[in-house]
């Protein structure tokens, strides 16, 4: 809940972008309740005295903590860099934000970086370094950033390295492996909502919720096509799944509804690389309104 945000105890500030999953466990660790706590950001403080460093977090997550006693600013990104955050300098300040359109109208950047450009326009995505403003810089998975007052020089640390993991034992396959990583993604207290495509992935996922008792809400597209010979959606997969039992709602997307998502107001900060980002967001949106924050894929 970004209203309890961001987070001052003592010297300490901090601020987070996602979601910290094992949340309640390093709250009871750390002495705090989690039911208590309006935000998973409240655990940040005890953790930065404690470990000084984000390696115990288990989730998807960009954030700061600032040290007014050392006068240090510490930024840090998720394992695999989920969550974005940028930064730019302007002068002797620092600007730094989780949207890259926010961090370049804040440092007054406007010009595109060339080489960002080429890499977008060759492989229909862009790069996660450089961004495509020039003049603004991104942290990078599994690092902090460190800025000590008054030069801000920044000191890069890689506190996870995604090749180290790959050489790590591997574990076998098992169902209860399987139900224990998505359950530890499942917020309490909240309600849940799917985004249900019928296939295997989405369907394992409304099946472990239902088995939990947390009855989820699931989601599917259906595409409103003006000739039925060009209509391509899981509508009809999606209706043999919700016959388990869960609560289901079909959100009708036309033409029109797909242009409406890219015009208007900019709210993807980057060029679509994935054409799902245009469902996605109609789920999204659709699971606002039915009271949810939480959309699993």
């Amino acid at each position: 809940d970004n209203r309890a945000q961001p987070v001052e105890d003592g010297a300490l500030v901090a601020g987070l972008n996602g979601e910290i999953y094992n949340y309640p466990a390093l709250a009871r660790q750390y002495g705090l309740d989690p039911e208590a706590l309006a935000s998973d950001a409240l655990v940040l403080p005890a953790l930065w005295r404690s470990e000084g460093s984000p390696r115990r977090l288990d989730g998807m997550f960009a954030g700061f903590v600032f040290d007014e006693d050392q006068r240090r600013l510490v930024l840090f990104r998720d394992h695999l860099g989920i969550k974005p955050l940028f930064t730019a300098r302007v002068g002797s300040a620092l600007v730094f934000g989780s949207t890259l359109c926010a961090v370049a109208a804040a440092a007054g950047r406007d010009q595109v970086d060339v080489g960002a450009l080429e890499h977008y326009l060759r492989r229909g995505y862009p790069a996660a370094d450089p961004p495509l403003v020039a003049g603004v810089d991104s942290v990078r998975a599994g690092t902090t950033v460190t800025y000590d007052a008054p030069d801000g020089t920044p000191r890069v640390h890689q506190w996870f390295d995604v090749r180290d993991a790959g050489r790590s034992p591997s574990r076998t396959f098992d169902l209860a492996t399987f139900t224990e990583s998505v359950l530890e993604e499942v917020p309490e207290r909240m309600p849940i909502t799917v985004a249900l495509s019928g296939g295997v992935d989405s369907t394992s996922l409304a099946l472990i919720l239902m088995a939990a008792g947390k009855e989820p809400l699931t989601l599917s597209v259906q595409y409103d096509a003006e000739d039925d010979r060009t209509r391509q959606d899981e509508a009809v997969v999606s209706r043999l799944v919700a016959d388990f039992g869960v609560s289901h709602t079909e959100v009708h997307i036309s033409r029109r509804d797909a242009l409406s998502e890219v015009e208007g107001p900019w709210r993807f900060d980057v060029p679509i690389a994935d054409p799902n980002a245009i469902p996605l967001s109609r789920l999204a949106r659709t699971t606002r309104d039915f009271g949810s924050r939480v959309l699993m894929t």
